[in-house]
């Protein structure tokens, strides 16, 4: 059992680490250094790697950020944020025991509140477990028309009408300012603090050509916009945003429509859409493209407190947030929201 607190300058274990990444079916964008380092350097929070070799390769790993509290209260160990699950993973199931001992021991030194682990497979632990999250993974593999006749007729009615209302996508052909002017204003209208323009100019100089930025336009003007990432054999749609007065003419459902045509295209064998809070619109919406939901499992191992101390969707608190955020003025939650989003965990 090793441990190591992530130097990048390390290429040697930066090598190891991805190649076991790319080559085990449970690795993911998340888990990729190249991701690991965008949280960590963009947010400023601690990052520990922890691992397990034998012969000298990699057969175990999950990586952990340690994130701060607002105010520097408390803080608490997360893998990882932003991601919709990035726990452990492993060639056997031997070594899981080890990387939870190694991860609580972290925990305890740092006087963390309690460690979350999101996982797409149970952890073989009694640790409090939530399951309030799914995912929604397209398998590509029959290509687009027999996908477009899989999907449910209400979505197809939707793309049809946002052809009809002439909206025009392009697939990586936007800027960082397109995305990020509809993806901010969206997250305001929300009543939800935005991520730093600093985090997706990071990840677009750590992944290249394989970030890409799509945009979707009525008449010349940007209405909606996705930053999505292509990795291993999968698209992932990372965040998007939408000017609300065109809500009506479905330029999600033809944007992600046209990603998926995109992947299909690349020869990609998956398209994922993301994880959702059942019951939010965001899983009807989802829900209703017809293909299934995967059930993701957060699991938390309890330090110093007694129950999972979640921000839930439906709080008083959540809600009274969301209302004050809503109220204030525009530029100036662009200008406080990326430092104040960094103590709320997603």
């Amino acid at each position: 059992m090793k441990d190591w607190m992530i130097q990048f300058g390390d290429s040697g274990l930066v090598a190891k680490w991805d190649d076991f990444v790319l080559n085990n079916p449970g690795g993911t964008l998340w888990h990729s250094s190249s991701f690991l380092k965008c949280i960590s350097n963009s947010f400023g929070y601690s990052l520990k790697l922890l691992y397990v070799e034998k012969e000298g390769e990699m057969v175990a790993l999950l990586p952990l950020f340690s994130v701060p509290g607002l105010f520097g209260i408390s803080n608490k160990l997360i893998g990882v944020p932003v991601s919709s699950w990035c726990g452990i993973i492993c060639n056997s199931d031997e070594h899981e025991s080890d990387l939870l001992k190694e991860a609580r021991n972290w925990g305890n030194d740092l006087g963390a509140e309690y460690i979350e682990y999101r996982q797409i497979k149970k952890l073989r632990t009694n640790q409090s477990v939530k399951s309030t999250y799914v995912t929604f993974i397209f398998d590509l593999g029959e290509g687009s028309e027999v996908l477009w006749e899989s999907m449910n007729r209400k979505t197809r009615g939707a793309i049809r009408k946002a052809r009809k209302s002439e909206l025009e996508v392009n697939v990586n052909n936007g800027s960082l300012d397109d995305f990020y002017n509809i993806y901010a204003r969206r997250l305001h209208d929300l009543g939800s603090p935005a991520y730093s323009m600093d985090f997706f100019e990071s990840l677009k100089r750590e992944f290249g050509d394989d970030a890409l930025i799509t945009t979707v336009s009525k008449g010349g003007v940007i209405i909606s916009a996705c930053f999505s990432i292509k990795y291993k054999d999968t698209l992932y749609a990372l965040l998007a945003g939408v000017n609300k007065r065109y809500l009506s003419l479905n330029p999600y459902s033809l944007m992600y429509w046209k990603l998926i045509e995109f992947a299909c295209k690349e020869g990609l064998a998956k398209f994922d859409f993301g994880r959702s809070r059942i019951g939010t619109g965001s899983y009807d919406f989802k829900k209703n493209w017809g293909f299934p939901s995967t059930s993701l499992y957060y699991h938390y191992d309890l330090l110093k407190v007694a129950k999972i101390p979640a921000l839930e969707a439906g709080s008083m608190s959540t809600k009274l947030f969301q209302f004050t955020w809503k109220m204030m003025p525009y530029p100036l939650v662009k200008k406080l929201g990326p430092g104040l989003r960094k103590y709320i965990v997603a």
